[in-house]
């Protein structure tokens, strides 16, 4: 994706951030955790109404304490970088049962995506609950268009570069769509 962004002859006008991999320690030992056990997608700052009750909560069943909770070396670089490069769209990449799922009012994009690669397209219900501090992040303090694209796990019959030849095409298609321009208030070069 990085190679084709850098030689695409019309690239959207916008800056693009990539993080090939934040969790290097789940990536490595095919796990969704980090090397402490913390699945980074729930180790956010959470802006949702009424959230410091609800955090309390469930850190008070899952580490004992909310004193001692923190907040990851993972989550502390990925949230200094957003600042620096407010998101308008984050579209994550990762791996699982191959599908696309959607936060609010990007369905557009999101289907735009599930129906290049014939994917399934899904609404994420609890965008904006703690049981999802990640996108709940994006969209509370961002305002940033949220889609999770699933694609299959990497294994010995199944090379990156076949899954990459599966998915390139929605990725591209999505990069020169003019849906960003008009969905997120994104200009193109076109």
């Amino acid at each position: 994706l990085i190679e084709w962004l850098k030689t695409h002859e019309n690239p959207i006008d916008v800056p693009v951030v990539i993080v090939p991999v934040l969790n290097i320690d789940g990536h490595s030992s095919m796990m969704t955790t980090n090397a402490n056990g913390v699945d980074l997608l729930t180790n956010f700052p959470v802006y949702a109404r009424g959230w410091q009750a609800r955090v309390k909560q469930a850190l008070m069943r899952v580490v004992g304490s909310f004193e001692n909770f923190h907040f990851e070396t993972e989550t502390r670089y990925l949230v200094s970088l957003m600042r620096s490069y407010p998101p308008k769209v984050l579209v994550h990449i990762t791996s699982g049962q191959p599908m696309v799922a959607h936060c609010g009012s990007n369905r557009q994009v999101g289907s735009l995506i599930a129906k290049k690669n014939s994917y399934d397209l899904k609404k994420l219900e609890n965008c904006n609950q703690f049981e999802a501090p990640f996108s709940s992040y994006l969209m509370s303090r961002f305002k940033c268009s949220y889609i999770r694209f699933q694609v299959p796990k990497i294994h010995e019959e199944l090379s990156l570069a076949q899954v990459w030849e599966h998915n390139s095409g929605c990725l591209k298609h999505l990069f020169e769509s003019e849906m960003i321009g008009s969905q997120f208030g994104i200009t193109s070069s076109k």
